[in-house]
């Protein structure tokens, strides 16, 4: 505040590492989030990050200028599901493309014949061995699934609602792709799938197999210009790329967004027309869900326009598959609330707690560990709260300054379920001075409960005779046993035998 124009330094650290730093003008206005500091990938584990922003000229506090918080980076790899029902390109480019990412492994189930599968990725000869899962704890192991050109024919009444409770219950991530035998044209109007789409989808009777494709000329909207997983630089401008690409092919006719749907790209056909989603997400339940109208994004890689150096095809893939795990449960989490407090402050632990697929249960016997930053353990016992199902609470007081580490484990009969591990802050490091401005309603309202009065700079003379003259008295309460006061005791006892020895008289005693 009270810094426009002027710029900025601002830094972040990994432990007192420096990874990040931006100059950043700032603008004339009052109370505003400047920009997005882009982090590199760090280890996994709890990481101490510090953000700092250099002082300038003139600047009366700066012990504010500096916040410490608490990052997990999950080890991963993350795993997803890829089903296809056809060899065709896509299938191939786009797992090339996400190939070289550490965090993203894609398991693939491509149907090569009826009844026939190609598996790619899997750890054993056990897995999805009869094809897609029949059962929900086998299909919710996985954080998020790809459905390509797949027709609802394919699956079962139970594996369809499937589909749509491992995005609304499980809360995994679901990406659905273009493609002749997806959307409508794969039969998947009226089906539970449809629900969870970001686009309507309408019967179409008779699907005609040889209509050509409708070619579509992209551009990004004014969400997809800040929304991740099309962020192809720092600053808003990269995004204007996304423009200039070459056209893609759409084989797949649906309806408006839903409510609460947000298109990031839309397709201009090449005949004219109205403009068309290409790419929608929208929230489901707990889930994500993310539209790829196309069937042909690998002309972004493969076109003659487009140099061999270039990048935006595995960049679209690698944050579209991230996007979609950001967010993702395990079976157990746990958290700290709140994450950062001052030592001496105490401490509630969350913990929620589901089975294989995902139902909460409440008959769990939960612990948590609490490592120090001085390197002591400690278990903290948790219950179920009795006020929501699979909800676990404990507490704890920390004592010492520096990042807590906290592991969970929840045993339920045979089945033990362990939560990723979990870190706060004991820091107080410029609490005090957070918000270093005046704030004066807060000051009249905490003067007029206390029977004070509020001044201003100006009336600050005053204060010396409102001190001297004031009405308010100072009182102290001293409290004494009955028996240290002899007279009033004698006084008691006396009028007690008085009162007896009158009802014994009148015959009431």
């Amino acid at each position: 505040r009270g810094l426009s124009g002027q710029q900025v330094s601002v830094s972040a650290e990994d432990e007192g590492r420096v990874v990040a730093q931006r100059d950043l003008p700032l603008p004339d206005a009052g109370d505003v989030t400047v920009a997005r500091l882009a982090l590199p990938p760090l280890p996994a584990g709890s990481r101490r990050l510090t953000f700092r922003v250099r002082p300038v000229p003139g600047e009366i506090v700066t012990e504010n200028n500096e916040l410490r918080t608490v990052l997990r980076v999950r080890s991963g790899p993350e795993r997803v599901l890829y089903l296809e029902g056809e060899p065709r390109p896509e299938f191939a480019f786009l797992r090339r493309a996400v190939s070289t990412d550490s965090a993203l492994q894609v398991v693939a189930l491509l149907q090569s014949a009826k009844g026939k599968f190609l598996r790619l990725g899997v750890q054993d000869s056990v897995e999805l061995g009869g094809g897609f899962p029949i059962r929900r704890e086998d299909l919710f192991r996985y954080r998020a699934l790809i459905l390509g050109s797949m027709p609802a024919s394919f699956f079962t009444g139970d594996q369809l609602r499937m589909l749509a409770d491992f995005v609304s219950r499980r809360g995994g991530g679901l990406i659905v792709l273009g493609g002749r035998g997806s959307l409508a044209e794969g039969g998947f109007a009226g089906t539970p799938l449809a629900e969870v789409l970001p686009v309507g989808l309408d019967a179409i009777t008779p699907i005609d197999d040889t209509a050509p494709a409708t070619e579509l000329t992209m551009r990004v909207t004014p969400q997809g210009l800040v929304h991740p997983i099309l962020q192809l630089g720092p600053t808003e401008a990269a995004g204007a790329r996304w423009d200039s690409l070459p056209p893609l092919t759409s084989v797949n006719r649906y309806g408006s967004l839903k409510p609460g749907a947000t298109s990031l790209l839309v397709g201009r056909p090449a005949g004219g027309g109205p403009e068309v989603p290409v790419l929608a997400v929208q929230r489901f339940g707990k889930g994500t869900v993310a539209l790829m109208g196309v069937q042909d994004t690998w002309l972004w890689q493969m076109s003659a326009a487009i140099p061999l150096e270039d990048q935006t095809h595995e960049m679209l893939w690698k944050q579209l598959i991230r996007w979609s795990l950001a967010g993702v449960p395990d079976r157990m989490e746990i958290a700290a609330a709140p994450s950062r407090v001052g030592p001496g402050e105490p401490v509630v632990l969350h913990a929620r707690v589901s089975d294989g697929a995902f139902l909460e249960t409440n008959d769990a016997v939960v612990t948590a560990k609490v490592t120090s930053p001085s390197g002591r353990t400690f278990e903290v016992p948790m219950a179920w709260t009795l006020k929501e199902d699979g909800a676990y609470q404990g507490r704890f007081v920390t004592d010492e300054e520096g990042m807590y580490q906290v592991e969970a484990t929840a045993r339920r009969g045979a089945d033990t379920i362990r939560a990723a591990p979990a870190a706060l802050l004991a820091d107080d490091h410029g609490a005090d001075v957070e918000q270093a401005e005046l704030r004066t309603p807060l000051l009249q309202r905490i003067s007029g409960e206390t029977g004070g009065r509020y001044y201003t700079l100006s009336d600050a003379g005053k204060l010396v005779d409102d001190v001297e003259f004031t009405e308010s008295g100072v009182t102290v309460r001293e409290s004494r046993d009955l028996w240290d006061m002899p007279a009033i005791f004698l006084l008691l006892v006396t009028l007690l035998g008085a009162e007896w020895g009158y009802r014994r008289w009148r015959g009431l005693a």
